[in-house]
Formats: C-alpha cells, structure tokens, sequence
C-alpha cells in the first residue's frame, strides 16, 4: 500500500484555498460560519459534501473567477463522460461546473460508491451486494451478520467481505485486506486522500468522540488478524501495517470518511445505511440545491440529477442536509455535522422579518388573503403576537404550540430510532396532526412529516373511508412539500406515487391489478383475461369506478412525470408506477366497453 503520509502530501499540493461561504472573510481562520468544509452522510433526504452555500445566480457565477482542475479531473474518470468539470474559485473552493445547458430532469452524473454500508437496523432485510430492500434474502452462512438476496450478490461481494467475515466470526472485521492489489497500488487511497478532513479544527470534545471511533477501528481490525500467542484478547492493530504512521493521520482519514458520506437509500428514498463516494463529494452545499443525489434503482449507482435548467458555467449544488426542516435546524445540523453556517439565498431570506418561511410559520385563521405569520420564539411563556403576512396581528398560545411541535418531534425521533409502536402512534396521530393542522400549513415542520407518517401507518387501508384518509394526508403532504422543497424535488414525486397508488387500489374486495404493486400483494381476480371489465355493477356503481380509474390515471401520470424529474428518466420508482398505470388504464377500458 502507498504510504498515507505520502498520499495526503500530495493531496495538501492539490487542495484548493479553504472554502469560504457567501459574504464571508476570506481569511481560512475565520469562525465556523465562514470556513469551508466537506459534506457528509445526511438525511435522507439530502446530500452531497464539500463547503458553505454559494449563490446559484447566473450574476454571482459571472462575477467569480473559477479555472478548472486538471490534477482533480484525472482522479475521477466518471467525470469524463459527463457535462462536469471541476474548478476552483477564491470564494468557494473546488466544485463542480456545468460544461454545458443541462435541462432539469437530466442525469449528469453516474458513480460507484467507493464504499457502502447497510445500517445495523437494516441487515435483515436489505441485500448487503445490491442494497435492494427485498423479503426474502439469505443470511451469510459463516458471520451470521449479512444479507443477500441472491447467489450472486454474494458472490460478487464476496471481494469486500471476505475479512469482515472472517472477522464477524470472531466478533470482529474490516474489508483493507480483501484489497491486496489496491493497497499495494494505491488505488481508491488517492481519492481517499483527496477528501476533505476537519480533525485539526474539530473542538476538543469532538476530537474526544473521533479518537474513541478510532480506538474502535483499530480493536477491529486487529480481530481479523488474532495474536498466535494470545488469541482470546484484542490488542489494538499496529497502524503501521496499513499505511499510517501518525494518529493524526488516522484521525484525518475517520473525518474524512464522516464529513464525506451519503445516506444509502432505495429506489424510494428510503434510507437503509450509508456510502462513502468521493467524487460526490467535490459538490458544494445549498439549501436550494439545483441537482440530487440518489440511487433510482437497487445496486451501488450513485445518481446526480438536475432538478432545475442549469445553465454552462453554472456551478452544480447539492443539499447535504433535508431542506424541509426550519432555518435554525438546518443551521444548526450543518454545523454540528459539518461545521459552516449556511448563506445561501434561501437562508439569507430569512433576515427579512416580512418573510414567513413555509417550514416554520402560522397559519392566520380567517385571513381572507391566506396570510401566515412567523412562529414565535418557543421559549415565550403565555400568549405571543404574530405579524401576519397581510399586516394584521393574531395570537397563538405558545405553550400549547410548543407542546404540540415537541410531541410531533418525540414520534418523528422514535421512528427514526425504530422504536415507535404503530398502535400507540397512530392514536396519537389521530389527535395531534388535526390539531397541528389548525395552526399550521402541511409544508411546516414537524407537521409535514407527520403527515407522511401518519398515511404510512394506515397503508394498506383496509375501507374505501380509511383509503380516502390516506389520500386526503398524502395530498397534503404533497402541497406541503412543494412549499418546503426545491421544484422538481425527488421527494414530491414519491409522495405522489404513494398517493396513487393508495388511490388504484380496490379496498372494496380484493385487490386489483391496478392497486396490486401498491401493497406487493398477488392479484386475487374472477378468472379470465378480462375478467376485471365484466364484474357486475349497478349503473351507479359503474360510474363510480369510472371516476374512480379516472382519477388514479391522472394521479399515476403526475406522479410518474415528477418521478422522471426528481429521479430522471427510469428507475424504480417510475417503473413501478408505469406498472401500476397500465393496469388502471387496462381495467378503464374493459369499464368502457
């Protein structure tokens, strides 16, 4: 293996100026909210890595001289079929630059993750080689840990997992040695080496946290090489071995891999471990991201798609953080986990106090203009007054607020953590999103995301009136997210495609083959090739049906147009809704007749 001490040498030759926000000094010591740095695993919702906001505006791009990066374009031969070049600018560092017009809805980019993980919650149902989420894998016969859904993602894992087998049967691993021809080339180290590290710059107590994980990695990898003389004990591994030779280099390498991954998701954004790419990890931050980073079909292909016209020479910006959440948690994630402040425009609108931000705001109940008004500081003890948007004043309880937000956030961070009892939520769903609705639009946090939580929860809908409630909470989640995310977002159109294919299915008797890839049920159908057309139903009835496949038409074709935007053309979820509208449109028909 190339020594890493040689490799980040000539990574410090390469690296760009420190990265700067907009608006911010120029001087690399400046505090957090000027300084640079590399994104890391976010939200699900969101990704991508290197430095604070920098304005997408064709006037800001015209007014900063950026030159491109040859010895950063030669690490990275995925960039050479795609309209990306990477630049440096004295304000923001490296990124990446359109070489030509790219049109929303347009995949610029495809890479392989350097490295992927399943998440520990996830192992049991997600295939460890392709991270599909599948019901029926196969647990590894020899560590018992991983799963895979075939033969031959196994197989083809095989490479990487090897050591960590070895490893988890001694209760440790780690996948360095299963690269004997990497590590004597060097190999992906270069690009290791080229990723961004913040170790020197973390406070004290995080260096404290950086320094236990890299005890950790070292008792890890230690256990895959057991002392002859002492097997029954874990003694920390000679780094030496692997390259390093300092424990600043170590803990160079553990912040480069934190503030340089990604959330792993499916095909539907759902989040099920983590992937390190540094390639993605050259675009910039904003929280008005002109593209995305997703992985539209099950395996290791990392997507970066335009959700809006990007214009040649115009710098690609992805969001490392979910965008939906309010301006102070957004703010503050960003520097916890990465150590800027943001000063994007969208953050920067939020100095103008005549602004309610759709993420955070009121509702001004019977404003005849629809007007809402910022939320108030929640620490306030008793009523507050609210600036409306039409210049009127309201009042809001704020203890009562605060409690109903803070409890919206206790069932939010239990589903995350994976321990939310469906029964218990879905009683106090019931109760507490009508009562957040009252003050808030569907587009504020937490309440658009309890309204995805909540229809989850009530899929697949037992009654026609169950069904029409999870509708009625997937259309509002989706006007909310049109409010609080970019145009074009990924995450519009799987709300959208939920709600259709909510809507395709026939909850009066079995499912049809319309509804049937909604839940992932078998069809259960009279007999025949157009046994669904010829079902008896009173003329009333049959109007009813028409109305009803009419509807759930148009929501698969909205869905799936949004699908193609957020995910580009193709993907999982696209084709699971083209199978869906096909079967509604076929069914149609036979109704028609």
């Amino acid at each position: 293996m190339s020594s890493f001490a040689s490799l980040r040498a000539s990574r410090d030759a390469r690296l760009a100026p420190t990265r700067h926000g907009v608006g911010s000094a120029s001087d690399p010591a400046s505090s957090a909210s000027g300084s640079a740095t590399a994104q890391a695993a976010g939200t699900p919702s969101d990704q991508a890595v290197v430095t604070a906001c920098t304005s997408t505006s064709s006037a800001a791009i015209a007014g900063t001289t950026t030159t491109p990066s040859p010895a950063t374009m030669a690490l990275f031969p995925d960039l050479a079929p795609s309209p990306l070049e990477v630049r440096t600018s004295p304000t923001s560092g490296r990124g990446l630059y359109a070489t030509r017009s790219i049109t929303a809805g347009s995949t610029i980019l495809v890479t392989q993750p350097l490295v992927g993980a399943v998440s520990t919650a996830n192992l049991q149902q997600t295939c460890s080689g392709c991270f599909s989420a599948s019901k029926k894998v196969s647990r590894c016969a020899a560590c018992k840990a991983l799963h895979y859904c075939s033969a031959q993602c196994q197989r083809q894992d095989w490479a990487q997992h090897k050591t960590e087998c070895a490893a988890l049967t001694r209760l440790r691993g780690m996948w360095a040695r299963a690269y004997p021809d990497r590590a004597r080339a060097g190999g992906d180290w270069t690009q290791v080496a080229n990723m961004e590290s913040h170790a020197k710059s973390l406070p004290e107590a995080d260096k404290m946290k950086l320094a236990s994980q890299v005890q950790h990695l070292r008792h890890y990898l230690s256990a895959a090489t057991p002392d002859p003389e002492d097997p029954d004990t874990l003694h920390p591994a000679d780094m030496a071995e692997y390259g390093f030779t300092s424990a600043l280099e170590l803990l160079d390498m553990c912040s480069a891999f934190s503030v340089n991954s990604f959330t792993l998701s499916t095909g539907d954004l759902t989040p099920v471990g983590v992937a390190t790419s540094p390639l993605c990890a050259l675009f910039n931050h904003s929280c008005e991201p002109n593209a995305v980073v997703v992985f539209p079909r099950a395996g290791r292909g990392m997507h970066v798609v335009a959700i809006s016209d990007i214009s040649q020479g115009q710098e690609v910006l992805t969001s490392y953080i979910d965008v939906s959440l309010p301006y102070a948690e957004r703010q503050d994630d960003l520097l916890e986990r990465y150590g800027f402040t943001c000063a994007c425009p969208l953050c920067t609108r939020n100095a103008d106090l005549g602004w309610a931000d759709p993420r955070w705001c009121l509702l001004h109940r019977g404003c005849k203009s629809g007007g809402r008004g910022r939320v108030p500081n929640l620490r306030h003890d008793g009523q507050a007054t609210v600036r409306c948007s039409c210049t009127k004043t309201f009042t809001v309880d704020v203890p009562q607020l605060k409690n109903l937000v803070e409890s919206g956030k206790s069932v939010l961070a239990q589903d995350e953590r994976g321990t939310l009892d469906p029964s218990t939520a879905l009683s106090t769903l019931t109760s507490l999103v009508p009562r957040l609705a009252g003050l808030m639009p569907p587009s504020a946090h937490p309440l658009l995301q309890l309204l995805r939580l909540h229809a989850l929860l009530l899929t697949p809908p037992a009654t026609a009136v169950q069904q029409a409630e999870v509708a009625t909470l997937l259309t509002a989640a989706a006007q909310g997210a049109r409010e609080s995310h970019p145009e074009n977002h990924p995450t519009v159109g799987v709300i959208l495609a939920t709600r259709a294919k909510v809507m395709a299915m026939d909850v009066d008797g079995a499912v049809g083959a319309a509804g049937a890839a909604a839940v992932g049920r078998p069809v259960v159908a009279p007999q025949g090739d157009d046994s669904l057309g010829r079902v008896m139903l009173s003329p009333e009835g049959r109007r009813a049906k028409l109305d009803q496949l009419a509807a759930c038409v148009g929501a698969l074709r909205d869905a799936s147009a949004a699908c193609d935007l957020g995910f580009g053309h193709g993907g999982e979820v696209s084709e699971d809704l083209q199978s869906v509208l096909v079967g509604c449109e076929r069914e149609l028909d036979m109704l028609r007749r």
